[in-house]
């Protein structure tokens, strides 16, 4: 268990948000796989995923789990088989808080927290690596919208048609800096890696839906 991520959990990650990772992360995981490592709990990016990455003929799963703090406000449930070989995730997420939230309930406050909170941070790190401010502008609530599914997890369940449209439209502009940005945003909505409720087979690194519903 650490607080950084070990591998990348989309394209290109090691380029946007470099502090993310561990420091030479690629190397890093080799080392750490060859010492008998294959699965590694991390935060950092309060987002709820589920990373699978094969290292020479063995693998490691970083779960990362989103923050209380942060929509969907998640918690996991791990449950270990060691006669299965088996590692059972479940997420449950957090519905109310002994706070005056204004009426609402937790989920519909925290989901317009970040909401609210996201847009200048977009542009702000849009222009940042090197996006002109008109179109970070037009980009931020394309990657709003993606970064709030990716906290959530499950990306591909939660696909936004008028978002993936708006991510297609940038990237048939043909500017190379908007496709890449576009490329990386649809890396995110089809991470077919499941992400909340999972059975892990600690023999195969093989990652399978639970039948247990996301609470």
């Amino acid at each position: 268990m650490m607080h950084h991520g070990l591998v990348e959990h989309f394209p290109s990650m090691d380029v946007i948000f470099p502090d993310y990772l561990i420091y030479e992360w690629q190397t890093k995981v080799d080392e750490l796989v060859a010492a008998g490592l294959n699965i590694i709990f991390t935060g950092h990016h309060h987002a709820n995923d589920i990373s699978h990455r094969a290292a020479g003929s063995s693998y490691v799963i970083d779960i990362q789990t989103g923050s209380t703090i942060t929509y969907p406000c998640p918690i996991r449930i791990v449950s270990f088989d060691g006669n299965e070989k088996s590692l059972d995730v479940t997420t449950k997420l957090i519905t109310s808080i002994n706070y005056d939230l204004g009426g609402l309930d937790l989920q519909t406050y925290a989901a317009a927290d970040l909401a609210t909170g996201l847009p200048d941070l977009v542009v702000h790190e849009l222009m940042a690596l090197g996006v002109d401010e008109a179109s970070a502008q037009q980009m931020e609530p394309l990657v709003t919208a993606t970064l709030i599914a990716y906290y959530y997890g499950d990306e591909p369940d939660h696909q936004d048609p008028t978002v993936i449209a708006g991510i297609n439209a940038v990237l048939a502009g043909g500017d190379p800096l908007g496709s890449q940005f576009a490329l990386l945003l649809l890396g995110i909505w089809n991470d077919f890696t499941l992400d909340n409720n999972v059975l892990v087979d600690l023999n195969t690194g093989a990652i399978s839906a639970r039948t247990t519903p996301f609470m």
